[in-house]
Parts: structure tokens; C-alpha cells; sequence
């Protein structure tokens, strides 16, 4: 089979091959007639009736078949329940392309799994970044933790930033019976318990350094190849719930993780057990309940009548290119330096939260604490109802949603500078988390249109990551000197922030001129 049309595969062979049993059976008179008569709507029975015997009413029988075995097929064969516009004479149901592309495509419900170990995986950053590693700090150091903790974090951050895309690179050139991301799953989260349990246990700030540098790269390792999943399996019209659903679990394991770890931080060496066992528990659920994928990595069909790829196959010159050589690629580039400004915009502020809070409404640090977790915590419920919400509408069109998002959240860094005061905050945490829930369904879904290869969908997630990585190694240096500068004002620095978001919305506009999408 070499191809589609008249010169290579017909419709009824395209799918065919994935119902096998059906195709042995097919009366004698429709599989001499040409597909673009025999696959017709079901409306048109009458019409294919003639057309199979040359106007005799006995042909209806073959078309009642066909129908027939359109529903028992598609029981099996989830290819042909995804409707799909074809010609007017083909039933869109058939058309080979809607085979080929829901061919191993998981439902949004068969997602689970990854969403569990999203969250948990998150968790584990919201307890020992938030609150851990900076509690074993101040306990080992107090007289210097504030400059012991930042050469900590911005020493990981960088491991991080070589350890992203290389995680999800080698994911992708891995091949195994249990495809090419869940052995990276579970061995990275099998070190990261491990050195979970050990980090756990130190109290010395050479111990508690070297232990951070570890495990934060390993995390990473086992994030990577979690970012690939939703582009490998989820098909373009459902990627906006997936990625609501997606950024959601992310947003939820990091208040949770915060949260469960606040209560232990006097005591980490007795939750750091329990919190390594849970992503241990989560990595082995995901790799067993996780439906494999259809088509192999490779580009081989594991179904035994493999369909083509309708698509040129990928060069062998891109397994050595450089891992930054994605970047090259203007729409891809494009998205990524709109994401980069946005999440810069976004840590400005966030990272200066308890401070901005004791300057604007003059309470102690223990209220300014108090205040900040309930910022937070609305900030994130806020996130998970806009990232639900939106994904319900977001539907093909991914640019206009971005520039929304991102028009509300700066518009909402806005309000703090005009209403100087917890209610002000309030204002900017609720409305900044629905506009960064319906950014978030909306770019993380045209992040993986614009993916230049099927094959290479870790290394180029994770060279994404670094949009999201880099802006958080440098946002609290760049607040830091426009505060010193600005004496102390805040309200330049949400300024700052505001102007920093809104200008990705040009950059992001550009998508929808030049087309980065087939339908932006």
C-alpha cells in the first residue's frame, strides 16, 4: 500500500485494514465498485443500492451491510466514529485520513492516569521547593538563608535547564514494548524517591544542596516525557480539554503539595518517605493503566495490517541536530518567545507576593502569610475554573483564546497599582487566574500544533519547558533591581509585569497572520 486515491490504497482499503474480518466479508458487487460509491452517507441508501447492481434493488443489501458493520467495526475500531469532512460521495466516518489520524488517539477520559501522576508530580515540587528544602535551609543556616536558599535555586535551575530537553529528547529515540515514555517515568521517579528519602534526612547545608541539585533534574526527567504524552495521543480537536485538564492537575498538585508539606516543615524526614512513595505509587499507575499507543514510535503500526503515513517520514539528520535547533522554525520560535514574556511577567510578581502584601497593607509577616495563602489558594481555584471553562470554547481557533489570556491577566496586574490594598490583590489573584486558565487550555493546545515532528515530541516540549524555566532563573533578579532602583515601589513593579504580558499578544498575533495553525 503506497499511498492514497485513485494511484495507491482506496477508501474501504483504508479502513479495511483496521477491521480486518469486516474487509473478508465484503460482498462481491461492493468490492468491485469504487470506493467513492460504495461509502456513501447513509442517507443516500437508495443511490448506492443502484449504483452496486447497476439500478437492480438487491444491491440495498450491501449497503445495509455496510452500515451494519460500520457500527459492530466501530466498537473496536474507534477510527471510524470520529467524523471527519470528506467528499460529498464519501462517508466522512471512512475517510482514510480519519483513520490513519485516530488510529491509537486516546479519548480525553483514557487520560487519567497522566493526570494522577501530573499532580503528584507537581506535589512534590510544591513541597520541597515551596516549602522543604527552604524550611531544612533556615534550620541549618538561619543567619544566612536567604543567600544560601537563592544559590541553591538558581544552581538547580540551571541543571534544569540543560536536563528538560535533554530528558525529553532521549525519550523520544527510546524504544521498548512499553513504548518510548513510560521506562522514563518510572525509573526517574524510582531515583527521585530515593533521593527524596536522603534529602529527607539531611541537616547540613552542603547535604541539602546536593540533594536539591539531584532531584530537581530527576523531576524534570520524569516531566518531560509526561509533556509528550497529551501531543502523542490526543488529537487536535480535543487538545484544548486536554491541556485544561492537564494544567489544571499541575495547578492543584502545587497548592496540595504546599499545603501537606506546611504542616510537616519543622519535620521533613518524616514526610519525605510518604511524599517518595506517592510519586513512586503514581509513575507505576500511569505505566500500567496508560492504553498504549497504537502506532509504534518508529513509525511501524503495531495493528498487523499497518496503515502509511500520510505524512514524509522524518529524516534521519534530526536525531543529531542540535537540541535548540527547533527554535530556527518560526512558529514554533514565535511561541515560544510569547510563552517566555508571559511567564516572566507572571514571576515578577509572584515571587514578591509576601512582600508586596506587608508594603501595600502594612501587616506583620506572620498576617502577610495568612493573606498570601488565601491569595494563592483563590489564584488556583481560579486557574482550574478558567481552565475548564474556556476549554469548553476554545474549540480549533488556539490564537484568539491566547491573546485573551493574556490581555486579562495583564489587565489584572493592573488593578493592585489602581487599589493599593488586600482587596486590590484579591481582584488581581481571581481575575489574573481565569485569564491564565484559559491561556493556559488555549497555548499548551497550539504548542503542540506547532510541533515541527511526531517524532520528536519530548525534545521539543522540552525545549518549550525552557520558556517556562528560564523566566523564573531570572524574574526574581530582574525584580530585585527594579525594586532597589524604584524604592521599593510595588506598583512599578507590577507595571513591569503588566507590560511584560502584554507584549507577547503581538508576538502571539503573528501566529494567526502568518498561520502556524491550520486553523489559528
Amino acid at each position: 500500500m503506497v499511498g492514497f486515491g485513485a494511484a495507491g490504497m482506496s477508501d474501504w482499503t483504508a479502513c479495511a485494514a483496521l477491521a480486518p474480518e469486516r474487509a473478508n466479508t465484503v460482498p462481491t458487487a461492493a468490492a468491485s465498485t469504487p470506493a467513492t460509491r460504495v461509502l456513501t452517507r447513509p442517507r443516500r441508501k437508495e443511490r448506492c443500492g443502484k449504483e452496486l447492481t447497476g439500478g437492480n434493488s438487491s444491491g440495498s443489501g450491501a449497503c445495509e451491510w455496510m452500515h451494519t458493520a460500520m457500527d459492530q467495526t466501530s466498537r473496536r475500531y474507534p477510527c471510524v466514529t470520529a467524523p471527519r469532512r470528506a467528499s460529498p460521495d464519501v462517508h466522512p466516518e471512512f475517510h482514510p485520513k480519519a483513520c490513519w489520524e485516530n488510529a491509537g488517539v486516546s479519548r480525553i477520559r483514557s487520560l487519567w492516569p497522566l493526570l494522577i501522576a501530573s499532580l503528584v508530580l507537581n506535589a512534590m515540587y510544591g513541597a520541597f521547593a515551596g516549602v522543604l528544602v527552604p524550611a531544612q535551609v533556615a534550620i541549618a543556616e538561619p543567619a544566612n538563608k536567604e543567600l544560601v536558599l537563592a544559590a541553591i535555586m538558581t544552581a538547580s535551575s540551571l541543571l534544569t535547564i540543560a536536563a528538560h530537553p535533554i530528558a525529553g529528547a532521549l525519550s523520544d529515540r527510546t524504544r521498548s514494548r512499553w513504548g518510548r515514555r513510560k521506562p522514563w517515568v518510572v525509573g526517574a521517579s524510582l531515583a527521585s524517591a530515593l533521593v527524596m528519602v536522603w534529602l529527607g534526612e539531611a541537616d547540613a547545608v552542603w547535604a541539602i544542596a546536593l540533594g536539591w541539585l539531584v532531584l530537581q533534574p530527576l523531576l524534570n526527567a520524569v516531566e518531560a516525557p509526561l509533556d509528550a504524552v497529551v501531543a502523542d495521543r490526543v488529537e487536535r480537536r480535543d487538545r484544548p480539554r486536554a491541556a485544561a485538564s492537564y494544567g489544571a492537575s499541575a495547578a492543584v498538585g502545587l497548592a496540595l503539595g504546599a499545603a501537606v508539606a506546611g504542616v510537616w516543615a519543622a519535620t521533613p524526614a518524616g514526610l519525605s518517605p510518604w511524599l517518595a512513595a506517592a510519586l513512586l505509587a503514581a509513575a507505576i499507575v500511569f505505566a500500567v493503566a496508560m492504553p498504549q499507543r497504537a502506532p509504534h514510535p518508529a513509525g511501524r503500526s503495531a495493528h498487523p495490517h499497518p496503515l502509511p503515513r500520510p505524512t514524509a517520514p522524518i529524516p534521519a539528520r534530526r536525531a543529531t541536530q542540535p537540541l535548540l535547533a527547533t527554535l530556527r522554525i518560526p512558529r514554533f520560535r514565535l511561541v515560544f518567545i510569547a510563552r517566555f514574556l508571559l511567564v516572566l511577567g507572571q514571576h515578577l510578581v509572584m515571587g514578591y507576593l509576601l512582600y508586596a502584601v506587608i508594603a501595600m497593607t502594612g501587616a506583620s509577616v506572620g498576617e502577610a502569610g495568612g493573606a498570601v495563602s488565601l491569595l494563592i489558594g483563590s489564584h488556583i481555584a481560579a486557574v482550574v475554573l478558567g481552565a475548564l471553562v474556556g476549554s469548553r470554547f476554545i474549540g480549533s481557533r488556539r490564537v484568539p483564546w491566547v491573546i485573551g489570556g493574556s490581555v486579562t491577566i495583564a489587565a489584572a496586574l493592573l488593578v493592585p497599582i489602581a487599589l493599593p490594598n488586600l482587596w486590590g490583590l484579591a481582584v488581581f489573584a481571581v481575575v489574573g487566574g481565569i485569564g491564565r486558565g484559559v491561556y493556559l487550555s488555549a497555548d499548551l493546545a497550539l504548542m503542540i500544533d506547532v510541533l515541527p515532528s511526531p517524532g520528536d515530541h519530548g525534545r521539543d516540549l522540552g525545549v518549550f519547558g525552557l520558556a517556562t524555566i528560564v523566566p523564573q532563573v531570572l524574574a526574581p533578579a530582574l525584580a530585585g533591581v527594579v525594586l532597589t532602583v524604584s524604592g521599593g515601589a510595588y506598583a512599578v513593579l507590577f507595571g513591569l509585569a503588566s507590560l511584560c504580558v502584554l507584549a507577547s499578544v503581538p508576538v502571539i498575533a503573528r501566529i494567526g497572520r502568518s498561520g502556524a495553525s491550520s486553523s489559528p
